[in-house]
């Protein structure tokens, strides 16, 4: 019912423009967003209604980062945990304190901070070596405000050994390494991480097009200090780029790739590799030179998608550029030359690309026969063209076993054939015996007969494991009661009953059908059903179940074992009468304890006054009318509340027993 954060180093600031993100509001304000950082070690302790207490811990985890244990180090599911703040309507300020809220399961916790000045000084960069950029590797053609086209470069990729030094006001200064942490790629010096995402990088190229020879910057910001990072424009350093392929590329002519265009305009064409169908197969390999004769040779890996070379250096695909769109000027076509231009590091190759015909598999139109040829065509798929090649004949009739196709029976005949393996239009057919009558088992019993429910019992022919099934008789009970009539639909279950001693008459020759069935009575039925042993019950938990009753002992049972609770402030209500629901409730609760499969559920919507059934029974009422042991008053009504009757119930014991109990 409550939460309570606790950090494991106390108090938490916030650095002015530190761990977080510039973003947007509504208004379309930037404005600086401040993630909170949960550190290993930090606490969120849970109290229940009763007091007790649980300790969630901030835990390190390889795939997140952190994670969550309790106190018996189960871990937790991250997707349990949401943090939320007023930022996005409140921006925070430095000096100010404010709270995040941490929620789980819909508890929630204020976790206090203040955000404080920015300690940062200057921000300085070194690289390793000196930034290049190749005049052909631009990234894309862009339009400036004056809608003049620019080449546009993106940011080079940043390299392993450059140095972030950050200097802080009071005199300290972390020098911060680029490269690989754990996986994780970032400046850093063991303690501090920065990465990449962390830096924004802006330039000037919409004011004129860079141009080689030239040497420009990206204005670099991180934390709101800037740094400039100079490239140089410079021509490609090779002599020669060329694919060595194991195999040609082949594309299936109208099928790797989309259409794309306007067939109205009359520039509708197939693009080939639209969709990634454009691959390289193991082996492959580009021959690079360059300017100082030094050649590198980088062989195809389909596992990691890229060129390696010997040195475990790598050439991916999003390093050089295969200009598909060229297909729009000279479209690819199959039966003719094709190829591809690809760019890498500035320099120019090509692959040839074979577009080959899509042939349906070959389609029988004259089927050979054990003297004469026949025929089948295949077609392509794209331009229509057709192939044609003869059948041979299949040589003379060469006649199968004989084969069953309709197994004879222990009293009719069956049918065998044999098909020419060269001709399987024909077909020669004979009869095969019949077995010569059924060969019977002993009868088995698979249900005794009862007083008032009748049994089952079946034999089968051990040869054609035909069955024969008979009905065995119920044993009829005689009818000592002069109020129940033979033939009313609850006679069965009042005989039941009382054959098996669940219930008896109220009075000699008497049952009394339509009297009401109390919440004593009923308890003491459900310990003759089960068979309970009550004379270890002794004692009571209920103010209104005196020592020494009849029914003592069955109350006592049925509460301990978990079967029947009280009716509140101590009572159990022994003489009030068993309602529809409460009944369905004394079941349900019974054959769950017992273990028996209580799944069933029923749509009780169609009943007009489902809303009246007591919400701890309404589980228990959709179970019992789903297996037929209660039913509508009516078509629209269940009524819930209505009092059973002591002839009611017995059906009702006699449905319980014989497909529920018995069954399981």
């Amino acid at each position: 019912v409550s939460a309570e954060f606790v950090p494991v180093n106390g108090a938490i600031e916030l650095t002015e423009n530190g761990f977080g993100h510039y973003k947007r509001d509504d208004n379309d304000e930037e404005f600086f967003y401040y993630e909170m950082p949960l550190r290993i070690g930090d606490k969120l302790i849970l109290t229940d209604a009763e007091g007790a207490k649980t300790t969630i811990t901030v835990v390190s985890d390889p795939d997140h980062g952190i994670g969550f244990e309790d106190d018996q180090g189960n871990r937790i599911s991250n997707d349990l945990f949401w943090m939320d703040s007023d930022q996005w309507d409140n921006h925070w300020t430095v000096g100010n304190s404010y709270n995040y809220v941490l929620s789980y399961k819909g508890v929630k916790a204020n976790i206090p901070v203040t955000v404080v000045n920015d300690p940062v000084d200057h921000v300085e960069y070194a690289p390793i070596r000196d930034y290049r950029l190749i005049v052909e590797e631009f990234d894309e053609w862009r339009t400036n405000d004056q809608g003049e086209e620019y080449r546009y470069y993106d940011l080079p990729h940043i390299y392993f050994g450059d140095v972030l030094t950050i200097y802080y006001k009071n005199g300290d200064v972390k020098e911060l390494t680029f490269n690989s942490y754990n996986g994780t790629v970032a400046f850093s010096d063991g303690t501090l991480f920065i990465e990449p995402g962390e830096l924004r990088w802006t330039d000037d190229q919409d004011q004129g097009e860079w141009q080689l020879g030239e040497t420009h910057v990206f204005d670099v910001e991180l934390w709101g200090h800037h740094f400039d990072l100079e490239v140089t424009m410079i021509d490609t350093p090779l002599t020669k780029f060329e694919f060595h392929l194991q195999k040609d590329i082949v594309l299936r002519e109208n099928v790797d790739g989309g259409w794309i265009g306007n067939e109205a305009q009359g520039n509708k064409f197939f693009f080939y590799g639209l969709n990634g169908e454009f691959k390289f197969s193991e082996g492959d390999c580009i021959e690079i030179a360059f300017e100082d004769g030094v050649s590198e040779y980088y062989y195809y890996n389909p596992e990691t998608e890229a060129f390696e070379s010997e040195d475990n250096y790598e050439i991916t695909l999003d390093d050089f550029v295969i200009h598909l769109w060229e297909q729009g000027d000279n479209p690819w076509k199959a039966d003719q030359e094709n190829s591809v231009r690809v760019r890498f590091y500035g320099a120019y190759t090509t692959i040839p690309v074979t577009i080959a015909h899509v042939w349906s598999d070959w389609t029988v139109t004259t089927p050979a026969t054990c003297e004469a040829a026949g025929v089948e065509t295949r077609t392509c798929s794209s331009c229509g063209k057709v192939e044609t090649r003869n059948i041979p004949s299949l040589g003379g009739h060469k006649w199968g076993e004989w084969a069953v196709t309709t197994p004879a029976g222990c009293e009719t005949t069956g049918v065998e054939t044999r098909v020419c393996e060269n001709d399987p239009t024909h077909i020669e057919t004979r009869n095969i015996p019949s077995l010569g009558g059924h060969k019977w088992s002993e009868w088995i019993t698979d249900k005794e007969a009862g007083p008032g429910v009748a049994g089952h019992k079946y034999r089968e022919c051990s040869v054609c494991h035909a069955k024969e099934e008979e009905t065995i008789p119920a044993i009829v009970i005689e009818n000592p009661f002069y109020d129940v009539p033979n033939g009313k639909w609850f006679t069965d279950g009042v005989l039941y009953c009382n054959a098996r001693g669940y219930m008896s008459g109220v009075a000699p020759g008497k049952f009394d059908p339509n009297a009401t069935l109390t919440r004593a009575m009923f308890v003491q039925i459900l310990a003759k059903i089960d068979g309970a042993d009550l004379e270890s019950y002794t004692g009571t938990h209920f103010k209104d179940v005196p020592e020494g009753k009849w029914f003592s002992k069955a109350v006592e049972w049925a509460f301990q074992m978990g079967y029947a609770g009280g009716t509140g402030n101590g009572n159990f209500s022994p003489n009030a009468p068993v309602t529809r629901e409460t009944l369905a409730q004394f079941f349900f609760t019974y054959s769950k304890a017992k273990g028996y499969d209580v799944s069933a559920r029923a749509d009780l919507s169609k009943f007009t006054d489902q809303s009246t059934i007591a919400g701890w029974a309404r589980e228990a009422v959709s179970w019992a009318v789903a297996n037929s042991l209660i039913s509508g008053t009516s078509d629209t009504t269940i009524s819930p509340k209505l009092s059973a009757s002591r002839a009611q119930v017995a059906l009702i014991v006699m449905n319980y027993v014989e497909n529920i109990a018995k069954k399981n």
